[in-house]
């Protein structure tokens, strides 16, 4: 085998390459095979939803599967408040494009926002939003304390819990649905909190205690009941 048929084998196959590589390139950009066929999106928590999130991804029906971009679809629903986060892949073999979003899951109400654990505000339709305690915060990091306080509670409390009144970013006073009554605790800072609720479970089970409607814990070690 001489050097002479070594080097036209190597351009022969060279020649392939890029002839391949120029068919795929066609193939899967600009010919009509491998072209988006159907969306097909997971996670919405609503008919309306999918059809949102389906106008906002920017994909049309016939678009060519490998000019999707991904990211720039993933940045897109980002403008969607209630989504927390997304993907989307593509299916080549269905020639369709897989949308999942995870939704934000509501924890609080402010006015009219729902508030996820994190604090960030969005809105979702058809929610009872009723359901969720209130926060009443009148400064950002006000609110920030709520929604820390919120998450340290166990779910024995925030299940009953009403609304969290914040004085400040170190103060705070649940309203508390016990039973038939409505019970309001002073929770005060944010320091404590494990004794807090461990007091507030002792004192809620003393017989004596069965007609209270406030409690004082701002200084847990000296608890007050009226």
């Amino acid at each position: 085998m001489n050097l002479q048929y070594l080097r036209f084998r190597r351009i022969a196959f060279t020649l392939l390459a890029i002839t391949a590589l120029g068919g795929l390139s066609y193939l899967l950009g600009w010919s009509s095979f491998f072209s988006v066929k159907s969306i097909v999106v997971t996670g919405a928590p609503a008919n309306e939803s999918v059809e949102l999130i389906a106008q906002m991804s920017g994909i049309e029906k016939g678009s060519k599967l490998a000019r999707i971009e991904s990211r720039v679809v993933v940045r897109s629903l980002s403008r969607i408040t209630w989504i927390d986060h997304s993907q989307v892949r593509r299916d080549w073999l269905r020639e369709k494009i897989v949308i999942t979003v995870w939704p934000r899951v509501p924890v609080a109400r402010f006015n009219d926002i729902l508030l996820d654990k994190n604090g960030v505000g969005f809105q979702l339709t058809r929610y009872n939003a009723q359901a969720l305690p209130l926060v009443n915060s009148s400064k950002p990091d006000d609110l920030y304390f709520a929604m820390a306080l919120l998450r340290e509670l166990p779910n024995s409390m925030t299940s009953l819990l009403q609304s969290i009144e914040t004085e400040g970013s170190h103060f705070a006073t649940l309203k508390m649905k016990v039973g038939v009554r409505v019970l309001d605790v002073v929770w005060g800072d944010e320091n404590d909190t494990e004794l807090k609720v461990h007091v507030y479970q002792a004192l809620l089970a003393l017989p004596e205690n069965r007609k209270i409607s406030s409690m004082d814990l701002s200084a847990p070690h000296a608890p007050i009941v009226r």
